[in-house]
């Protein structure tokens, strides 16, 4: 299943207009209900997205403020590591699917026996006698990479507010099924720390350092990068002022000045 990623910004006061896509009780602030702390599958590293010229893409990301970091991969002819102190994405040329969340773990072996028994499917990579990296992909069809953790240096992050695009609030996918998508989370850790029934079944999946919003029959064009902002409307006026061709956001009744999707020039 090949899915795309999208930024959205979205106004966290305009509950009325944009409905239960404004998950964080209305104000783009973390829940109040307690999160874990990683889960059975490691830690989140980075979102790798596969671009066709990185030189274009990694300009694109700049405008949305990101900015290089250091990655656990020096290679910079094929793949760059930016932050916008929230999140890290790491573009990549080639053909590997794309998007594709990267964890981190310290026991691939003795995960994999727990996804057989849980009755997870996965691939894996081999180096010598010993896993290097584990595949997995939920019901919904995210794409996970967990790699040792050994091998995957973590990346560190300031976890300022992004300049640009405001408050990080989650990854959005769409599912055919609310309830067998977050099984699967549930079964790998993940707790639910927001949800609800209307006006569409959605539930927010955490581990304690990453939000997952899981939303049932919504027309998502992939996964989607979501930022939650009181200014919006300002910040999606300066985008394009600034010459970003900013599209309708996904949730039809939204005010079009206050919530916008954004494709990257790979169209994700």
């Amino acid at each position: 299943m090949t899915m795309t990623t999208r930024i959205t910004i979205i106004a966290s006061t305009a509950i009325a207009a944009i409905a239960a896509f404004v998950l964080m009780s209305g104000t783009g602030a973390p829940s109040a209900t307690a999160q874990t702390e990683g889960s059975m599958i490691g830690t989140p590293s980075h979102i790798q997205l596969t671009v066709k010229d990185l030189i274009s893409s990694l300009a694109w990301y700049a405008k949305l403020g990101f900015n290089p970091v250091k990655g656990p991969i020096n290679r910079p002819d094929s793949i760059v590591y930016l932050s916008d102190g929230q999140i890290v994405l790491a573009l990549v040329t080639g053909n590997a699917p794309s998007p594709i969340l990267v964890m981190r773990a310290p026991n691939l072996r003795a995960l994999r026996d727990s996804l057989d028994q849980l009755e997870i499917p996965s691939g894996f990579k081999l180096r010598g006698p010993t896993y290097s990296e584990l595949q997995v992909a939920s019901p919904a069809g995210l794409f996970m990479s967990i790699r040792l953790a050994s091998d995957e240096d973590s990346i560190a992050i300031t976890r300022a507010v992004n300049p640009t695009c405001g408050p990080l609030g989650e990854l959005s996918i769409a599912t055919p099924s609310l309830p067998s998508e977050r099984t699967f989370w549930e079964q790998l850790g993940w707790k639910q720390v927001d949800g609800n029934e209307t006006p569409y079944p959605f539930a927010v999946m955490s581990d304690g350092t990453m939000k997952i919003g899981i939303h049932q029959g919504l027309d998502l064009p992939g996964v989607v990068i979501t930022y939650f902002s009181h200014d919006a409307a300002d910040r999606v006026a300066r985008l394009k002022s600034i010459g970003f061709n900013v599209e309708p956001d996904i949730v039809a009744e939204a005010q079009a000045n206050e919530n916008a999707a954004l494709k990257s020039p790979d169209g994700q």
